[in-house]
């Protein structure tokens, strides 16, 4: 590995998050790398992802999906969140799932999806593959950026900071300048050397905090934190 790579965005985690990030990215024409500590890329907690996913039932409709995640949530989930959630997760999940990864989801007699109904939904609105259907979303999201030619996938490489001008510049007045973030550093296991890696557009998903903040020598709670409060633009 070189010890100074670039790219035009780099993403953190090839779970689903991620890994969509990359591919849609990518789809626009955008080169894209994502790395993951894993050395194999399908280790993620989306694999292990065992029940379905929110779809779209009969007579449907996203006012009805927004009610049932809030009742679910009994007052604390974000109502904004939720209603984007609501208006914009089923089509999104037909585009990428169901049309771009043709993700193998459980299907009837007549070739149509099976819809279950779970939890706290009133209807059925979910779709599964048996009871590993992250395994089989993980798969197939790999099996399609693994051939995408704007997409540069790096195994057995761990991020252990962020590469921030504030914190990283030779020039100590940097630190007064708006947070940014330029890339990161990554560890490339099987050498134990850590490069840098430059890039315009750095996204890490939620779910891959966990797993790289165990590289920082502070608690792991407290190193999910620092870096994206470092990255971040100031408020207002």
């Amino acid at each position: 590995m070189n010890e100074l790579i670039q790219t035009e965005v780099l993403v953190i985690g090839c779970g689903v998050a991620g890994g969509t990030a990359a591919l849609r990215l990518a789809d626009l024409g955008i080169p894209v790398t994502v790395v993951t500590s894993a050395r194999e890329p399908h280790e993620s907690n989306t694999y292990y992802a065992q029940g379905g996913i929110i779809y779209k039932g009969a007579g449907d409709s996203s006012k009805k999906l927004e009610q049932d995640i809030l009742a679910a949530g009994a007052g604390l989930s974000h109502p904004e969140m939720v209603r984007i959630l609501s208006e914009e997760g089923p089509g999104l999940v037909e585009s990428i799932l169901l049309e771009r990864l043709a993700v193998p989801f459980e299907r009837d007699e007549n070739g149509e999806l099976s819809l279950v109904r779970e939890g706290a939904h009133h209807l059925s609105r979910i779709i599964h593959s048996t009871d590993a259907t992250g395994k089989a979303i993980e798969i197939a999201l790999l099996n399609v950026l693994s051939a995408h030619p704007n997409v540069t996938l790096l195994t057995g490489v761990t991020a252990v900071d962020l590469l921030t001008p504030g914190h990283h510049s030779r020039n100590r007045l940097s630190v007064y300048d708006p947070p940014s973030c330029v890339g990161a550093y990554l560890l490339d296991q099987a050498s134990g050397r850590v490069v840098r890696c430059l890039s315009k557009k750095p996204c890490w998903p939620a779910a891959a905090w966990g797993k790289f903040s165990f590289a920082l020598p502070i608690r792991p709670v407290r190193a999910a934190m620092a870096w994206p409060w470092r990255s971040a633009p100031a408020p207002g």
